[in-house]
Parts: structure tokens; sequence; C-alpha cells
């Protein structure tokens, strides 16, 4: 399996619709920057981790890691507040509350933080062709 950059982490997503079934109407500008040396290293329970800082509209996408939710991209879009992973591969899953979903794998590398930039628009819905409304 050929490697993607860590600036295309995010490039090829996943996205779908909402929960309901209906088309939606959205359009996502993404931009994840080279992961960079974390000041402090960061080390929980004796593991070293890397981190996501999330800078994410609208703020109150849910953020999934390995399909357990952790919280909101609010809690975690800068210092202190980013997203400690351990290193390795994770499914990183983002989901906006008009029903939006955004998954990609990423590679976290143990001491290093990446920048995580997202714009999801919309996120209204709209009623596939041929449905009354």
């Amino acid at each position: 399996m050929e490697e993607q950059s860590d600036e295309a982490a995010f490039q090829d997503c996943n996205r779908v619709g909402p929960d309901d079934g209906r088309a939606a109407l959205f359009r996502a500008a993404i931009v994840v920057g080279r992961p960079v040396v974390l000041a402090r290293p960061v080390v929980i329970a004796g593991v070293a981790h890397g981190a996501i800082d999330f800078d994410v509209t609208p703020e109150t996408t849910e953020v999934y890691v390995d399909g357990a939710m952790r919280g909101q991209v609010d809690d975690f879009d800068g210092f202190p507040d980013k997203l400690y992973l351990r290193a390795g591969t994770h499914v990183i899953a983002l989901k906006t509350p008009g029903g939006e979903k955004v998954s990609r794998k990423v590679k976290i590398v143990a001491g290093h933080e990446i920048n995580l930039k997202l714009e999801l628009g919309g996120g209204e819905s709209e009623p596939e062709a041929g449905a009354g409304g």
C-alpha cells in the first residue's frame, strides 16, 4: 500500500450526507500542514504521543477516533487543548450537527503535531429528486 504524505492526509476523505439518507449540500476545503515537533514531548502512561490541532468549522463538529467519540473540535483547537494520540495510524472521523461526515486514516508520529484546517460548509440537507417538498 502506498504511503500518503501528511499534507494529503485528509485530501481523499470519505464524505457522506446526513444519517437520514437525504442528499447533502456541502463543500470541504481541507488543509493539513506538515507535522511539526512539539515544543514539549507529551508522555501519557509512559508512552510518547503525537497531537492534532483542529481548526475546523463548525466548532460543534464531533470528533471520533477509531470509532469512539472524543469530544467536539472546539475541545481540541489549540494550546493546551489538542487531541493527543499514541503513535500509529488512527481513523479520525468528524460529524457536523447537520449530519455531514468526513473520515480518514491519519498517521500520528510521537512528539509531532499535525495542524488540521477543515471548513465544512452548509451541512444543510435537501430532499432527493422526486421527493415532495
